[in-house]
């Protein structure tokens, strides 16, 4: 796919979500930031913190354009968070995927030798508490790998600088499908 992802509705047809608002996109892709620190300080073990934690971790998929602008969408494609990436109605159209961390380390390399084989789309991205960041100077592209419960796998491209790295799943990033 030479291109951002752009579509707002999953393969089967179910409409994602787009979230404008920063403070719902924080509320909604980030609820384990609102977990209560005296519980966690009664707990004994940390099984019983992460258990908690993840009670707090319920986030919903969503996507938006960069700096909430429509205008954005033809040149930028869509954002999109951690869940709406990876659920299991499908976001990749048919005969695609959302690539792996592995397939993120194969075009690494390819990218490093032949910058010409990926068409650069620096949308930036749209930070866990609804912010926006770096249009124009960054990529950044989900994966399908999950790293722990709170952060994925993704490319970040800055300048010829490439590297694949763990982010809060409340954040979001640009999708680049790969054909199945």
């Amino acid at each position: 796919m030479a291109e951002n992802l752009n579509i707002d509705h999953y393969r089967n047809g179910d409409p994602i979500p787009q979230l404008p608002d920063p403070k719902e996109w924080h509320h909604l892709t980030s609820k384990w930031y609102y977990y209560d620190p005296m519980e966690l300080e009664k707990m004994e073990s940390q099984e019983a913190i992460d258990h908690h934690l993840k009670e707090y971790w319920s986030p919903d998929d969503a996507w938006c354009y960069f700096n909430n602008d429509p205008k954005n969408d033809e040149n930028f494609g869509k954002l999109y968070n951690w869940n709406a990436v990876n659920d299991s109605r499908g976001l990749a159209p048919s005969g695609w995927h959302i690539p792996t961390e592995n397939d993120f380390a194969i075009l690494k390399e390819t990218i490093l030798d032949d910058p010409s084989k990926f068409t650069k789309i620096l949308a930036g991205y749209r930070d866990n508490a609804g912010g926006f960041h770096h249009i124009n100077e960054s990529a950044y592209f989900w994966s399908s790998t999950s790293y722990n419960d709170f952060k994925g796998t993704y490319l970040n491209i800055l300048g010829d600088y490439i590297d694949i790295f763990d982010g809060d799943k409340g954040c979001g990033y640009s999708v680049r499908c790969i054909k199945d």
